[in-house]
Parts: C-alpha cells; structure tokens; sequence
C-alpha cells in the first residue's frame, strides 16, 4: 500500500530482564488489534434530513416501469407489477392474484420500495398489496358425455334432436 502513513503505539512495560536473555519489543495486548491508517481516522458525518417530495405520477410511473425492465432477466415474472396500481397519499396500492403472486412480490418489494423511494425522492413511500379473489371457474368438460350433457342445459333442444335421430354421444368421435 504505497503512500499509507501507519500510525502504531508500542507500549513497553519496564520488566526485569533475566541475564542472558534478550529483551523482545513484542506486545501480547496488540495482538489481534488493527493499525489505523491515517487515511481512516473518524469523520463525523451529519446528514441533514431533506423533507420528502410529493409523489410526481410521472417520476413514479418512469421509475416503476425502469424497475421491471431491470429485472426482467433476472425475475421470471413480473405481470403483477404490469397491472398497474393506485396511488393514495404516499401508498402505492397494489392488486395481486393470489398468494403466489404476493410470494413472487414479497421477494422484490424491499428492492422496489428503495428503488422509486430514491427515484421519487420521498422516503415515506410505501407499497401495500391486496390479494383479489379470482372467479372460480367452470369445470372442464372431457369425454363426450360430459360436453353434450353441459350443452343440453344450455340448450335443450339438443336432447330432442338425439332422440329423434338415434344419435349417442359417446360413439360419435
């Protein structure tokens, strides 16, 4: 390390020494102790808090979307984030389809929530998530059976046209 300036105490203590033997500068209590360097001497840093910018939709929206484009390669899903969200105050509202989705978004949320809080320069953003209840939806129909009896409900008129024409939906393939 060229142009460090090292700074070390050596402390000797005055003990006799038995003749014969040579006296040692080594000192058990710098053991495991670290030389300062000069360039590493304290600095007091004080940082003045700067109050928090309203949210510009603008910023946020440019910051959101640089967000998804930087992690697109590295996270294999981010439709979630492609849905959009509501903005109330400093609390971005987000809806999600279901608990893999919040799984997926609870590993990006603290990086998401650094990022548009130095993009937006407001601090006091937050994002809050809500699961949405999907519609359950309609069995599948599989054999021929199953297709022609979930047709006939619909339209009765199907039932009629079988029996007057003999026709069986389970040979018809």
């Amino acid at each position: 390390m060229v142009g460090e300036k090292v700074i070390e105490t050596v402390v000797e203590t005055k003990m006799p020494v038995p003749e014969g033997r040579q006296r040692s500068s080594f000192n058990l209590s710098n053991i495991g102790k670290v030389a300062k360097t000069a360039e590493e001497t304290p600095v007091s840093k004080t940082r003045e808090r700067i109050p928090d910018r309203p949210i510009d939709e603008e910023i946020l929206k440019k910051a959101w979307d640089d967000f998804i484009e930087i992690r697109k390669a590295t996270t294999p899903d981010l439709s979630m984030m492609k849905r959009g969200y509501a903005i109330e105050g400093s609390i971005l509202r987000l809806s999600l389809a279901g608990s893999v989705e919040e799984m997926l978004f609870q590993s990006l949320k603290t990086s998401l929530i650094t990022f548009l809080r130095d993009r937006t320069g407001n601090s006091s953003l937050l994002i809050q998530t809500t699961i949405i209840e999907q519609p359950a939806t309609e069995r599948k129909h599989y054999t021929a059976r199953e297709k022609f009896d979930h047709l006939a409900e619909k339209n009765p008129v199907l039932k009629e046209l079988k029996e007057r024409f003999g026709l069986d939906p389970d040979l018809a393939s």
